[in-house]
């Protein structure tokens, strides 16, 4: 029966869903692990003992760590669930997300080189904010690219007695047949 395909369909991850959801994924985790080994550095660091017993850079360091964590972890979490489960909200999310990520990085280092001249240091936060745009116009594609599944009639399950009755009384078939229809004859 071709009418009731609702049930088995499924969702099926375009290539251009799945690459930019792993985009997303890698450079999230990339962020994570340079949180990570900052974590580290910053407790295998000696502390230098300011008049109050604790250092201000320390805390920076620890913060910054905890920052990188945070914000890679967005990405990861957005591109995983977009790679378990393609929905077109989760695709315009990872879009979001990517978009947002990539022109806040390309703002921070187009700002970061004014009336300075080019710091081939930075070039690498060039290269992850245009991966970010990448992986946002991927996940873009994807989501004008995807179908929405076919919603399944509903036969009258899950409605109010009031609105079965209404249904039944508008539905012009299901009117009172007409004199002597279904009268036995001998």
């Amino acid at each position: 029966m071709s009418g009731n395909r609702a049930g088995s369909h499924q969702g099926k991850t375009s290539s251009a869903a799945l690459g930019g959801a792993t985009i997303l994924v890698l450079l999230g985790l990339a962020a994570i692990a340079l949180g990570v080994y900052s974590w580290v550095f910053e407790a295998a660091r000696p502390s230098s003992q300011s008049s109050d017993g604790t250092s201000w850079a320390s805390g920076l360091g620890y913060g910054l760590a905890i920052m990188l964590i945070a914000v890679g972890s967005v990405p990861v979490g957005a591109g995983g669930w977009i790679l378990a489960r393609p929905r077109p909200v989760l695709l315009g999310v990872g879009a979001a997300i990517g978009a947002c990520y990539g022109l806040v990085i390309l703002w921070l280092s187009v700002g970061g080189q004014r009336s300075r001249p080019f710091d081939p240091g930075i070039a690498i936060l060039f290269v992850v904010a245009a991966l970010f745009l990448l992986a946002a116009i991927l996940l873009a594609i994807a989501l004008v690219n995807t179908t929405p599944p076919p919603k399944e009639a509903t036969r009258g399950h899950g409605t109010s007695a009031k609105r079965r009755k209404e249904r039944w009384r508008d539905d012009r078939r299901a009117q009172k047949p007409p004199p002597g229809y279904g009268t036995r004859r001998p």
